[in-house]
């Protein structure tokens, strides 16, 4: 079995350039997932890097990680097999 946290993601973080997403890949030589790369530009809004991220993970069939208005953490995944379906996963908030 693959071990999940070798898997590639995609996030949404505040940069200085307004709200981005980025891409994170396991990296082999440092054994760790890095940022490999970000998004064009950066948004306004967290909900239009949301938007980006939900595409950009359905492209590369990965996760997307992102955070709602409320501040409250999902994820989103969709499956590139099927357009139609794609399943949510409310993760657990931090205490």
């Amino acid at each position: 079995m693959d071990n999940p946290n070798t898997e590639s993601y995609i996030y949404v973080y505040l940069s200085v350039g307004g709200w981005k997403s980025q891409l994170c890949s396991w990296d082999e030589e440092f054994q760790m997932v890095m940022p490999e790369v970000a998004g064009i530009c950066g948004y306004a809004t967290r909900l239009e890097a949301n938007l980006d991220a939900e595409s950009w993970a359905y492209a590369e069939n990965c996760t997307a990680y992102l955070t709602d208005s409320k501040d409250r953490n999902y994820s989103i995944r969709f499956s590139q097999w099927s357009m139609d379906e794609f399943t949510i996963k409310v993760m657990e908030e931090s205490v």
